[in-house]
């Protein structure tokens, strides 16, 4: 898991991007209910009879709100930097919140089963299993970059936030679920709360709290500049091992240890179906916490400062030279525990299905249209308060073959197009399932891409 964060924590820093941590492409494929409910408590036991076992479905997202993959492309393969390259870059910024995302979230083991009432029909469902997730971002301003590049002579008598906010958060998830179907005498209307309750075992954190700021003024004349720092960061990897080195988090030829938090997370939905083939969804994803105890670092300063310049350092093109600064911001350390919020998000979906079947496997429709709109609470992890609203179409050959596309607007990187695929043999169900593919399709447009799937048994 250690591993699997760093390795995140490496292609994050380098620049991949990320999209929001719901699949559309599996909320809309009716044989993958099973990843579908990871999401959405509600589609626990939802298209199969008696039992359901999925083992090792990753779902990975990539993206960002700002820069394509051939932004990403240019740099890496460039000789050398431009100062074009660079002005290109910054243009396409906004002042504040210009977000970089990653997510890796894997069901290592997901089990539901259904449970018949005395009419013989599915009275409620049960379910349990382990996942492992990696989530990260970091938010930052347009300040930040264009101090580096132009220097500091652009913000004479103004006060600018050079403070980046960067969280990283690994843990295991070990959740039961539970699904009931209230179905009332006086109509054909079907109620179905969920829950999922998880036990969360918190592998590696680092926070930054929202109110952190390193604050810069430069007098009208250039004679001095201000600096206030009012930062912390904590982390949770190896406690006398993590320092603040320059501009460069630096572990100290040590490897990352254990296990260091715990806590309780819990998702909660309700379902609302008038009639066959027609259903609305709501829920909360995500409300919980880790409290972080063991191998725990804090690193603070609240403190004010003014140079006459002498004690920072500038490069050739007169840029400040960010290692002189972050010099000024050393921190202090202390080892308290913490706690961290998860990326607590709404969700909401509809679905009607069109050219009913009945097979002596079941109901299937040959149709279904699904929406679905995605509201985050905060620029945070996994989470975004951009709304994100998506469309898809599923067609269904036999109840065997499923292939869909969705498309939506807003979130993260401001338009998606995904794909779907999905074969039942038996009791077997194999698929592939996205919700963004643009990057294949147009580099140049593409800021963002995910891909998950599905491998299970059904009964």
């Amino acid at each position: 898991m250690k591993k699997l964060f760093i390795i995140c924590l490496a292609q994050l820093l380098a620049g991949s991007y990320t999209q929001a941590q719901v699949s559309m492409g599996a909320l809309q494929d009716a044989h993958n209910s099973g990843n579908a409910a990871r999401h959405l408590p509600t589609f626990l036991g939802d298209k199969f009879k008696k039992v359901q076992v999925n083992l090792f479905n990753p779902y990975l997202s990539l993206g960002s709100s700002f820069a394509s993959f051939d932004d990403a492309r240019e740099y890496m393969t460039a000789d050398q930097i431009t100062s074009d390259m660079i002005g290109k870059t910054i243009d396409k910024l906004d002042p504040n919140d210009n977000n970089i995302q990653g997510v890796v979230d894997i069901a290592l083991l997901n089990v539901a089963l259904n449970i018949g009432g005395s009419n013989g029909r599915k009275a409620a469902s049960v379910g349990f299993g382990i996942n492992e997730r990696v989530e990260m971002n970091m938010l930052f301003n347009q300040d930040l970059l264009l101090l580096a590049w132009r220097g500091n002579k652009q913000y004479a008598g103004k006060t600018v936030n050079l403070m980046p906010r960067f969280n990283g958060l690994a843990f295991t998830e070990y959740y039961v679920s539970a699904a009931y179907n209230f179905a009332p005498s006086f109509t054909n209307m079907i109620i179905k709360p969920a829950i999922r309750l998880s036990y969360l075992a918190g592998q590696a954190s680092i926070q930054m709290p929202k109110n952190n700021a390193i604050s810069m003024f430069t007098e009208s004349e250039g004679r001095y500049l201000d600096f206030d720092f009012n930062y912390t960061v904590n982390a949770s990897m190896d406690a006398d091992s993590l320092t603040l080195e320059g501009s460069t988090f630096n572990i100290n030829e040590k490897s990352f240890r254990g296990g260091a938090g715990s806590g309780i997370g819990m998702d909660l939905g309700v379902r609302v179906s008038p009639r066959a083939g027609l259903s609305f969804n709501l829920g909360i994803m995500d409300i919980g916490t880790i409290r972080f105890k063991n191998g725990v670092t804090n690193m603070y300063n609240q403190s004010s400062y003014r140079y006459e310049g002498q004690e920072l350092t500038f490069k050739e093109d007169q840029s400040i030279d960010l290692d002189s600064l972050a010099a000024l911001a050393k921190p202090n350390y202390s080892h308290e525990a913490y706690t961290v919020k998860l990326p607590t998000k709404l969700v909401l979906t509809g679905s009607i299905g069109l050219g009913k079947v009945d097979k002596k496997g079941g109901t299937y429709y040959r149709h279904q249209l699904t929406a679905m709109y995605l509201q985050g609470f905060d620029n945070y992890l996994s989470s975004t308060k951009n709304p994100y609203l998506a469309l898809g179409y599923t067609h269904s050959i036999g109840n065997v073959l499923n292939l869909g596309a969705n498309a939506g607007v807003g979130g993260l990187t401001g338009g998606t197009f995904g794909l779907l695929a999905s074969l039942k043999a038996g009791p077997f169900c194999l698929g592939l399932h996205s919700n963004n593919i643009i990057p294949l399709i147009s580099a140049s447009s593409g800021r963002g891409a995910d891909l998950g799937m599905l491998l299970g048994l059904a009964f």
